[in-house]
């Protein structure tokens, strides 16, 4: 333990004479590693961590594609979601939704609050369910009812509520109508990611001219179902409606993108993945230079550690081994004043009668 203090003393003493290369070595790698936690933090969030659903890779979300526009994705009319929903066997569920801004009041104290308007089996599609309270019914999705239920985020019930469980069945007003809170949904989550409360979208199809594009949509795939399979069937229903309803679906398209991919493109992963490379690459260069300059250092001073070496009493140890032993046959009490020793010898047994002598370590410059 005496011996480790020391060596620690002798080492803070040592950074404090040379301070130049610990203080560069610890910014270079401080620096390699923070860039490199933070971008696989990022990689991790966005890539590797999967999406808080059920079975995420069964996700998808579908557009209308527009020729005319180079393809770009377009929001769904109703009519051709219902149709697509009706002429195609590809999907386990589907679920629309539509943005929605609420001017909130409640006790007297208005908000405008971003939300959203949704099918009632967008949320079991999803596989979520509120925390507090229960999802949206059937019945209460279907237009022209009198149902006004509403679902709060946690964050939202948090700020207006105080997390208080009696917030289920308070009633507030949204644009001036009475709603009642039925349910709370869990922290972090947000689907769409601005919502921060949520309505039915009680959505008649017919009531809407084709031509009407405001919907987004998800979609489950059917078990045994690929991707591919489910843009073939959308492909097909297209073709189908662009030569029913010229006026309105020539040039139109149905495309069907896995979840991860909207939120997260390929070539965005791609990007992010080169990026961890490249930083862990640069950690690998600064980690190979610490270890050149820690060695540069350890040369410098060798002949120093040769001669702390030296100083250690275990030098006394390699006196005596160097000493002639005679054997048991050959002892004499006393030496014949003609008996020689080598010079090596007699330099070692002076150093070691002087050791004894003094009681405490005695110094030689190096062992025998």
């Amino acid at each position: 333990m005496r011996s480790m203090f020391e060596d620690l003393r002798y080492a803070l003493r040592s950074l404090n004479q040379r301070r130049g290369i610990p203080l560069l070595m610890v910014v270079t790698l401080a620096a390699g590693i923070g860039a490199t936690t933070a971008v696989f933090n990022l990689v991790n969030a966005l890539i590797l961590r999967p999406l808080p659903y059920r079975a995420p890779e069964r996700l998808v979300t579908l557009h209308e594609t527009r020729q005319s526009k180079g393809s770009v994705f377009d929001p769904i009319a109703p009519l051709n979601l219902r149709d697509w929903r009706q002429e195609t066997r590809v999907f386990e569920a589907v679920g629309a939704f539509a943005r929605a801004d609420f001017n909130l009041n409640l006790d007297e104290r208005p908000e405008w609050v971003q939300g959203a308007r949704v099918e009632a089996s967008l949320f079991p599609l999803l596989g979520v369910w509120p925390i507090l309270g229960r999802g949206f019914a059937v019945e209460e999705d279907r237009p022209g009812g009198d149902h006004h239920v509403a679902l709060l985020s946690h964050a939202l019930w948090q700020e207006r509520f105080a997390g208080d469980p009696a917030a289920i069945g308070r009633r507030l007003r949204l644009d001036g109508v009475e709603y009642e809170v039925i349910g709370v949904m869990p922290a972090h989550f947000g689907f769409p990611e601005w919502a921060r409360l949520w309505t039915p979208l009680a959505l008649d199809p017919d009531s809407s001219r084709r031509g009407e594009r405001s919907l987004n949509a998800m979609a489950r795939l059917a078990p045994g179902v690929t991707l591919g399979q489910a843009q073939s069937a959308l492909d097909e229903v297209a073709h189908r409606l662009a030569a029913r309803y010229p006026e309105t679906n020539r040039g139109s398209g149905a495309e069907a993108l896995r979840l991860g991919d909207e939120l997260m493109p390929r070539e965005a992963r791609l990007g992010l993945v080169l990026l961890l490379g490249a930083a862990a690459f640069v950690l690998l260069i600064i980690c190979s230079n610490s270890t050149a300059l820690l060695t540069v250092r350890i040369m410098a001073r060798w002949k120093e550690i040769a001669v702390r070496a030296a100083w250690e009493p275990g030098a006394a140890g390699s006196c005596a081994s160097s000493l002639p032993r005679a054997s048991s046959s050959s002892w004499a009490p006393a030496r014949s004043p003609s008996a020689r020793r080598s010079p090596r010898s007699a330099s070692c047994s002076r150093r070691c009668r002087s050791r004894s002598r003094s009681g405490s370590a005695s110094i030689s410059i190096a062992p025998c």
